[in-house]
């Protein structure tokens, strides 16, 4: 809680501020702390004086404050002598913030007063006072520091006169000013003999203000002025003049970057010592200013050569070899036609990239090339299969899988006798959906060039240059064209290995004799590139071909027979969703051991063979006439079998007997099942489960009725209850 209220006792003002258990009264000369140590124990008071003085300069300065203060209780009599830890901090906040100072004093009273000088041991910082609000904090002993801290006076801040050290001991009224100046001209003017001092620094003149022929004649001389004093934009324009420069006074410092052009320099004066080495670029030499003479031996590089200017005239016969060619540098317009025959292939480097779609025939493959390992899965279709190609021998056990298998495709005459086994068929193996096709990216070929900075032209002519005085290392790059090489001299040894990029070879110009055996891989050849019509029959073996390099698209239709296909290498993982149709399988050839175990399922089965089945819930108090419960249409597309299955619950007592039956009428019993509780005084009746099949044969396609029929028997006490009817049927074709 904070209270100011005035203080009618002949002093000049006072405050009473309340914090907690702490207040103090502040005067405008003295401030008075009178805190309570703890409630109701003993009050002291602290008084004190903060006082400063100051006399002539900065320099004279003692940066102290003194402080007076006096120690009472709460009546006003003296503490007793003894030493008191006082901590005084000065802070930029009223309540917060870190301490910009503080000083810690054991002060030592004496009938209650004490003395310190704050500042003395730990001085003020040089620029604290320069801030503005600033206030002090005191802490008395281990007690935590009084609130709320005071602001401190005004008179502090005499600090700031020391600023007066930085006008150099004149007064102010010393410096020129634009008025001062202006005076004294304007002095000068009416009468040029007389004297009008002043101290003109040079800080203080502003460029342009002076006009030197304003200034009297020899008022300044080179006394008057300070070394170094003089900048650029006190001269006017023009001013230095070449007597105005002493001998040998300008340096190459003093010369700014391209200031010195060619009218500047005598002529002939330039001599070798006076040029910088690799001073003479090509723009410094006139046209054909360089003959054969000025260049020395084996001094033209490829670096040298203008791109493109070297024609064919230029090279020497067979000067070309394969280690003159850069990596990439051949592409397909460099390579006449029919060059590459299989011979300049390497093994194993084309790969499915390198083939235009449809490429690969059967012609073109060598007996047994195609390995497993060259299919890309998915690859192999029943279009790029030779109808009824296909044998069992081709196959890896287990490859069909109900995946493999198109809706309808198996036939009576593709299946071994006793080939289908219960084993074969799995729950939801066999599906119609396709893989798609897989195509691996062949590298791309990148060319190589020799590139090298232009030559300008036109300064150093042929006179100018000592014969035999320009080697490799003088001329820039691309200095020499075609035009400056005669023709037929560049051979072999002249060309540095990879010279030759692809750039530089015309089109067709490289034929089968030029190259290498397996110096074309795959890695050479654009993607696409290769038809069929380039690859001769038989030429592609397998040693050719890099691995899962002939997907589904490089393969022609109908061109794959069983002889270029290696036994056991198709497997599950080459053929396509519904990829073997019945007209890709040989009658006869697919027996058990070629169906993986649980991949044929009832969804295979769909039509041949046939499932169905119904359900019924309840059927209530059945007496001996023959009831039918249920049915079910099965639709046969040709002779076979129909295996039926009925299962229901009866609900019978003692005495009863509940019969069920299979049969092609609703109003007939055939072979029947039977449920019956004997008479018995434990029991009163149970729930039991009738179950029992049939097989029906079905001599033509067309559409078969199944019924369940259910009655009590003549003999039994009376009706029974059926529950939980549930009807089945599994149409089987003879054929299989």
């Amino acid at each position: 809680m904070v209270k100011v209220s005035p203080l009618v006792s002949g002093k000049s003002q006072i405050a009473w501020i309340f914090r907690e258990n702490a207040y103090l009264k502040l005067y405008t000369s003295q401030v008075f702390l009178e805190v309570s140590l703890r409630p109701s124990v003993i009050v002291c008071y602290i008084a004190f004086l903060l006082v400063t003085a100051w006399v002539g300069s900065y320099g004279a300065i003692n940066p102290i404050l003194n402080y007076q203060g006096s120690l009472t209780d709460s009546n006003g009599v003296p503490y007793s002598d003894g030493t008191h830890q006082l901590t005084f901090s000065i802070y930029a906040d009223s309540v917060v913030g870190v301490a910009l100072w503080s000083e810690t004093f054991g002060l030592v009273s004496g009938h209650g007063l004490v003395h310190a000088y704050l500042g003395q041991s730990h001085p003020f910082p040089a620029d604290l006072f320069e801030s503005y609000p600033l206030y002090l904090g005191i802490a008395c002993d281990s007690k935590p520091e009084f609130r709320p801290r005071l602001l401190i006076a005004a008179s502090v801040y005499t600090f700031l006169a020391r600023n007066s050290q930085n006008l150099g001991g004149y007064p102010a009224e010393h410096f020129a000013d634009s008025s001062k100046i202006a005076t004294a001209i304007t002095g000068h003017n009416a009468d040029q003999t007389a004297h009008h001092p002043m101290h003109i620094d040079a800080a203080e003149i502003v460029s342009g203000v002076f006009d030197p022929n304003r200034l009297p004649p020899l008022e300044i001389d080179s006394s008057d002025i300070t070394n170094g004093s003089i900048a650029a934009r006190n001269l006017a324009d023009s001013i230095v003049t070449g007597r105005k420069l002493a001998a040998g006074a300008v340096h190459q410092e003093h010369i700014a970057a391209s200031s010195v052009t060619g009218a500047k320099v005598v002529d002939g004066s330039l001599t070798g010592d006076k040029l910088a080495d690799s001073t003479i670029t090509g723009r410094k030499l006139a046209t054909s200013a360089v003959h054969q003479e000025h260049i020395a031996a084996s001094s033209v590089t490829g670096a040298k050569v203008v791109d493109g200017s070297l024609t064919g005239d230029d090279l020497a016969d067979s000067a070309i070899t394969g280690g003159k060619l850069a990596t990439g540098a051949v592409h397909q317009e460099h390579i006449a036609a029919s060059s590459v025959t299989g011979a300049k292939v390497v093994d194993g480097s084309l790969t499915g990239d390198k083939l235009a779609d449809s490429t690969i025939t059967g012609g073109k493959l060598a007996t047994g090339a195609v390995h497993h390992e060259h299919i890309a899965a998915s690859s192999v279709t029943g279009a790029k299969v030779v109808n009824g190609s296909l044998t069992g021998d081709k196959l890896a056990d287990s490859t069909v899988t109900g995946s493999k298998i198109a809706a309808n495709a198996i036939r009576q005459n593709h299946l071994a006798d006793s080939a289908v086994t219960s084993s074969k068929i799995a729950t939801g193996a066999i599906h119609s959906e396709h893989l798609s096709v897989s195509a691996l990216t062949g590298a791309n070929i990148q060319d190589g060039t020799v590139t090298g900075a232009d030559l300008a032209d036109s300064t150093v002519t042929g006179s100018k240059i000592a014969p035999g005085s320009i080697h490799s290392e003088h001329l820039s790059v691309s200095a020499f064209s075609g035009a400056n090489i005669e023709d037929g001299t560049i051979t072999n040894v002249d060309l540095a290995d990879s010279t030759v990029t692809g750039a530089k070879i015309a089109r067709g110009q490289i034929q089968a004799a030029h190259l290498a055996t397996n110096s074309v891989d795959g890695s050479k050849i654009a993607d696409g590139s290769i038809g069929s019509s380039d690859i001769g029959s038989g030429v592609i073996v397998a040693g050719h071909l890099a691995d899962h390099t002939i997907t589904g698209t490089k393969v022609a239709y109908n061109t794959l027979t069983g002889l270029n296909i290696q036994d056991g290498s198709i497997s599950t993982s080459k053929l396509g969703p519904s990829s073997v149709g019945t007209v890709q399988i040989m009658d006869n050839s697919i027996t058990t051991d070629d169906i993986a175990d649980n991949t044929i399922t009832a969804a295979d089965c769909k039509d041949e063979p046939g499932l169905d089945y119904t359900n019924s819930s309840m059927l209530a108090s059945v007496g001996t006439t023959i009831t039918n419960w249920m049915s079910l249409t099965i639709s046969t597309p040709s002779p076979g079998y129909i295996i039926v299955f009925f299962t229901c619950i009866a609900n019978i007592a003692n005495n009863e007997i509940a019969q069920t039956s299979i049969s092609t009428s609703p109003s007939t019993f055939g072979i029947y099942g039977e449920a019956r509780i004997a008479s018995s005084a434990t029991s009163t009746g149970a729930n039991m489960t009738i179950s029992i099949s049939d097989v029906i044969p079905v001599g033509a396609a067309g559409d078969i009725i199944a019924y369940a029929n259910v009655r009590a028997a003549a003999a039994s006490a009376g009706p029974v209850d059926f529950y939980q009817g549930h009807l089945q049927a599994i149409f089987i074709a003879t054929r299989y």
